[in-house]
């Protein structure tokens, strides 16, 4: 039985590490050009917002426990330290994943209807996402400060807005498409 529950939680992880390394690569491609080619930091909210709000809804979809948003935006913010992806590089990313994602992931646990849950999940992430970033860019006196206080209302409300779509998006698209697959199924864990 103890073996069983380990091999489960194993195949939890690495999937998890699967949706980090997804969410990675496509916010890089997408978001992190963008930043770069304006100098703005944080501009990539401006598609990572959509791109992030469908995979990490498709991951607690897919595995619907507490931990899962956390785990996949940790990952995520540890693979970005390098990167433009959440602000300028360094290693504060990682706390903003940790909180972020554990916001997520309360939201979406505490709220019992399943329709706004995951939206839930996403707003916790949001605001939590935005007074993490705000207070390392202050305390650790950030590059790009300035241009990202001009920006930063507008771009959370575009980053909310676009996560609750692909939040949307990914809900529909799990269900009509995912929810049936037999690797989908096999990642419930049952305890």
């Amino acid at each position: 039985m103890n073996n069983r529950n380990s091999h489960n939680n194993t195949i939890r992880y690495l999937a998890c590490g699967g949706f980090s390394a997804a969410l990675f690569g496509l916010n890089f491609l997408l978001g992190a050009t963008l930043s770069y080619a304006t100098g703005i930091p944080g501009l990539s909210g401006l598609i990572t917002g959509l791109t992030t709000g469908f995979l990490l809804a498709i991951a607690w979809l897919s595995l619907p426990y507490f931990g899962t948003a956390t785990i996949v935006f940790t990952l995520y913010c540890v693979l970005a330290i390098p990167t433009v992806l959440m602000g300028p590089p360094g290693i504060y990313k990682v706390a903003v994943g940790l909180f972020s994602g554990l916001a997520y992931d309360i939201f979406a646990l505490i709220i019992k209807n399943k329709k706004l849950h995951l939206l839930a999940g996403w707003t916790a992430y949001t605001v939590v996402i935005l007074i993490l970033t705000y207070l390392f860019f202050v305390l650790l006196n950030l590059p790009g400060i300035e241009k990202f206080e001009k920006m930063v209302i507008f771009l959370f409300a575009i980053f909310l807005i676009e996560g609750w779509i692909g939040t949307l998006f990914a809900k529909w698209f799990f269900n009509k498409h995912l929810s049936k697959l037999d690797l989908i199924q096999n990642l419930e864990i049952k305890s």
